[in-house]
């Protein structure tokens, strides 16, 4: 029996409002509006989304344009006295509260990292790095290219995650060379989370144990080798951090990479801070491979923060059907699929953005029932990067209660 739209898009507003019970009810209605267009449409873009959604549902589209430009409006620009202001911050939290839901494991990894609008805004973003993608959590805007510092907003963002973390929840927190600083890692370990942070290679270090300083440089050898151990990082007093290093260069690769972290050398592996590098393909999919932000016209910063909450709902629910059907062999069959046409021996043949994209268009062409987000799929961490050791010192034995 064909589904009407209505009844397709009303199943979308539905899980939208269980799992955003804070918002309103029009607040989750046009949020769940908004991120669906965003999707069939591959741009979040008012007036295409106003227009999509008018034809799919009978709607005026000047009438869900008005509703759209509602969501976003801070609650002074509104008419009315009833009129509410969405508080993105107020998100953050039933957001990883929705993801944890469909998460399997007791261990997630998030990122930390920036990406520029053109030369307008910067988005400093919090994002769960998940299977060749990432899904943005927390998130803060700011004017590109002015002075002021980054490093005061990544603690308030990971604060406000915090609040949904069960204590059995361990999170490794990956940041890239650009954003270490000893008082955010101080920061990260003061929440309970393990920060994961690349050093660049001007710092030094000394071994637990021993009295000898070295240079980043002199840990590693050649390429081929790694390196895990606790001590100390620089040796400037009133710098110094007490630390687990570890080391990785790669064969094939210019340089190797310096990670500070406060977990025990036995328990950590260097490849896990290879996950850093799908938030890259996270905003990816919000840029030009997807949500189309940098052609996006709002000039307020606060409107850009709600814009934001529409890019998270949009990857959450792409990628997370898409993970659901690659794991259901008989969904695949049901939508003429086969393993071999998602992937490869040399890996992914197309984003599970991309997948979510056309299962949800696919459905909707077809009048049946949305896949909604049941489950999040991830694929295991990596164990190990296959580098000979350099054994500088003994390695500290692992917590019995740290899951690998």
């Amino acid at each position: 029996m064909h589904a009407t739209r209505h009844e397709q898009v009303n199943t979308w507003i539905t899980t939208v409002s269980s799992q955003m019970p804070h918002l309103s009810k029009p607040q989750a209605t046009v949020l769940a509006l908004w991120s669906f267009a965003a999707v069939i449409a591959q741009s979040a873009s008012m007036i295409l989304s106003a227009l999509l959604l008018a034809g799919l549902l009978g709607q005026k589209a000047n009438t869900l344009r008005q509703r759209l430009k509602e969501f976003y409006k801070p609650k002074t620009a509104k008419k009315g006295d009833q009129r509410q202001e969405l508080d993105v911050e107020a998100c953050f939290a039933p957001l990883l509260s929705w993801v944890l839901r469909l998460w399997p494991s007791q261990q997630i990894a998030l990122a930390l990292d920036p990406t520029l609008c053109r030369d307008r805004f910067v988005c400093l973003s919090v994002s769960l790095v998940y299977d060749g993608g990432s899904i943005p959590l927390a998130w803060t805007i700011l004017p590109a290219n002015t002075k002021g510092a980054w490093k005061p907003h990544w603690g308030p963002l990971l604060g406000q995650l915090k609040q949904a973390m069960p204590s059995s929840l361990v999170v490794i927190v990956l940041c890239d060379r650009g954003l270490f600083a000893r008082d955010l890692f101080a920061e990260i370990q003061a929440l309970g989370l393990h920060p994961m942070m690349r050093l660049n290679k001007l710092g030094t270090w000394q071994p637990l144990g021993q009295s000898q300083w070295y240079g980043l440089p002199q840990v590693l050898p050649h390429a081929g080798c790694c390196y895990r151990g606790a001590g100390v990082l620089f040796k400037s007093k009133g710098k110094q951090l007490r630390c687990t290093l570890v080391a990785v260069w790669e064969v094939g690769y210019a340089e190797p990479w310096y990670l500070a972290t406060d977990l025990a050398p036995a328990v950590c592996t260097g490849a896990w801070y290879g996950l850093r590098a799908w938030i890259e393909q996270g905003f990816r999919c919000i840029k030009s491979f997807g949500m189309q932000w940098e052609r996006c016209r709002i000039t307020e910063v606060e409107r850009l923060e709600r814009l934001w909450l529409v890019y998270a709902l949009a990857l959450l629910w792409t990628q997370a059907i898409a993970g659901q059907i690659e794991a259901d062999s008989q969904a695949l069959v049901a939508f003429g699929l086969r393993v071999s046409d998602l992937r490869d021996r040399r890996g992914r043949r197309i984003s599970r953005f991309r997948l979510g994209f056309v299962l949800i268009l696919v459905a909707l062409l077809n009048r049946v029932g949305l896949p909604m987000p049941e489950a999040l799929h991830p694929a295991p961490w990596p164990v190990t990067v296959g580098c000979r050791r350099v054994h500088l010192v003994k390695e500290q034995q692992a917590p019995k209660n740290l899951p690998l």
